[in-house]
Order: C-alpha cells, then sequence, then structure tokens
C-alpha cells in the first residue's frame, strides 16, 4: 500500500502500460497481486503531474511497464509455496517467440488463505497475457491484458468490545 504526499492508497493510480488497474468500486489496487517478474519498468509521478493519469492519482501515479520476453525457444516458469495454516501462493508463466516479429506471454498468479481462523479467508488470482508485434524495427505493437478476481472473506478487524483484555494479538482467541 502506497502513501505519496499524505494521501494514502486510495488516491494512488496504479497503472499496467498506461492502463488504470484500480479496482473501479473501491479505487485501490494491491501491489501483491501483479507477478515482481513482469515488471520491466517503473514510472513514477507524484504532485500535479499524476492528474494526467487519472482523477484518482490525487497523490501519485506508478505505471507499471511490462518486460519484454524475447526467447527463442519456450520459457516456462512455475512457482508454488505453501505456508503455515494454509496459506498458498501459485505463479505460473509462459512466453515464446511465434516468430521473428511475434511474441505471446500468458500467465497465472494465485494467492489462497484457508480460513481455519476467523479473518483468513481470502481467495485471489488473476490471469495476464500480452502479444507483441515488431512492425518495424523501432515500432512495436503490444496487446496485453490482466483480470484480477479476489473473494476475501475478511472481516473489518478485532472488536475491542467482545475480545478480553490482552487476547486482541492472539488469533485463537481474538473475536472479530
Amino acid at each position: 500500500q502506497l502513501n505519496a504526499g499524505g494521501v494514502d492508497w486510495r488516491g494512488t493510480a496504479v497503472l499496467m502500460d498506461g492502463r488504470s488497474l484500480n479496482d473501479p468500486a473501491s479505487g485501490t489496487y494491491n501491489l501483491n497481486l501483479f507477478p515482481s517478474e513482469n515488471v520491466g519498468l517503473v514510472e513514477y509521478v507524484s504532485g500535479a503531474e499524476a492528474f494526467l493519469y487519472g482523477l484518482n492519482s490525487t497523490g501519485a501515479a506508478v505505471n507499471l511497464v511490462t518486460r519484454d520476453f524475447d526467447s527463442n525457444i519456450p520459457r516456462t516458469k512455475l512457482l508454488f509455496s505453501v505456508s503455515s495454516y494454509s496459506s498458498e501462493s501459485s505463479d505460473a508463466s509462459f512466453h515464446q517467440n511465434i516468430s521473428r516479429r511475434m511474441n505471446v506471454s500468458f500467465g497465472l498468479r494465485a494467492q489462497n488463505t484457508d480460513g481455519r481462523f476467523d479473518n483468513s479467508d481470502m481467495k485471489t488470482w488473476n490471469l495476464r497475457g500480452k502479444v507483441r508485434f515488431h512492425i518495424l524495427p523501432n515500432l512495436s505493437l503490444y496487446v496485453s491484458e490482466i483480470y484480477t478476481s479476489t473473494r476475501t472473506g475478511l472481516f473489518g478487524g478485532v472488536s475491542i468490545e467482545r475480545t478480553p483484555p490482552g487476547d486482541e494479538f492472539s488469533s485463537l482467541s481474538a473475536r472479530v
């Protein structure tokens, strides 16, 4: 969650290749959902110039320029991680040159927790794809998409009124 110029993350526009990633309802974007291997360049604009990227960029605008993969042989990556309390993270990607002028990239990312405890049920995933076509040596055409789905069983936090004193940070006895 970015804070820029005294404005919290609701006032920060997050873009991918110049297109907004912010949720239309809340105006926010969770940067943990964007795969870091896909970032080729990060453009950061703050102050009045950030308004060029949209009205939700009162604090700043962050443009994540996707990385270009140039693979003559298929490049595949698979990451799977499981931690305590059934928290899972996985990421898979595939990149391949179709011809000298065309490249395709696809990927899937998922993060899940099982909800064993109150306030810990979350499932989120995204699909991403990019097609790059070189028209001229210095001119390329890109078609890219990222689709994110999030379902949270997360509540508003610990209820101080219902939680016994001293148990506010206990995952077993704190009431949410």
